[in-house]
This record gives structure tokens, C-alpha cells and sequence, in this order.
């Protein structure tokens, strides 16, 4: 009867053990979305857009989000700052096919701020474009 009730001991010990470190991990994994850099600064934050009849525009907020367009689809997510790099991390994007727009920002990674200006790269370096602050 003792060896039972140990059992039951041990293995309720263990179960509130275990629940209590899921629980944590659920904690921490609410971290904001600009852990891993800097803090989104203001002097980043705000709209800046390219040029043409259907110009790509990124806004970005003191938060930490953006939303954006590449001229046709839409996309959302959130930024991180480190100096004078921003690196993106996009939440999935519409596709759809747009006459006269080149400028995809599905393989958007990161980009360099200088001055009024930000200039965008893919995943492999590749330059997408350079937007001016509005």
C-alpha cells in the first residue's frame, strides 16, 4: 500500500513538473517579434515608397510590424533593426499576377538604411530596389 501511494506521489510530482516547464516554454515563446536585434527605432519607422504608377511601399511602425505592397500583392510581418540593417521577416503574401509590376517582395530579406533611403535585397544579396522616405 505504501509502494502505491509512492507511485501516485512520484507520478503526480512528475506531471506538475512537466506541466509547469510547458507552461514556461509557452511564456517565453510570446517573445515581441524584434527579439534577436535591436528595438525597431523611430528613426526607421514610418512609410517609404518607390516611385512609378504602381510604386512599392514598406511602413513601418515603432512596434516593430510592417505592411507593405511591391506595387500589386500585399504583405505584412515584422522587422528587426541593427544599426543600419534591417532584416524582415514577412508573414505569407497574396501572389497575384499584376500587368506592369516587376518588383516581387516574396524573397525579401533584409535592408540598408542611408539617410532617406532604404535599399532592399533577396535571401542571396540580390538588390530588389531603393525606397525613399515619405
Amino acid at each position: 500500500m505504501e509502494d502505491m501511494l509512492h507511485r501516485r506521489l512520484t507520478l503526480f510530482a512528475t506531471t506538475s513538473a512537466a506541466f509547469a516547464l510547458l507552461l514556461g516554454g509557452c511564456a517565453s515563446g510570446a517573445a515581441s517579434p524584434s527579439s534577436g536585434g535591436e528595438q525597431p527605432a523611430a528613426d526607421v519607422a514610418g512609410t517609404w515608397a518607390g516611385t512609378g504608377d504602381k510604386p512599392a511601399s514598406l511602413t513601418l511602425a515603432e512596434d516593430g510590424s510592417l505592411d507593405g505592397t511591391d506595387g500589386c500583392n500585399r504583405t505584412t510581418g515584422h522587422y528587426t533593426l541593427d544599426g543600419s540593417q534591417v532584416s524582415f521577416d514577412l508573414d505569407p503574401t497574396t501572389l497575384k499576377a499584376c500587368l506592369g509590376v516587376t518588383l516581387s517582395f516574396t524573397a525579401l530579406d533584409h535592408g540598408r538604411v542611408d539617410g532617406d533611403s532604404i535599399t532592399l535585397y533577396t535571401y542571396d544579396g540580390t538588390e530588389l530596389t531603393t525606397l525613399t522616405r515619405t
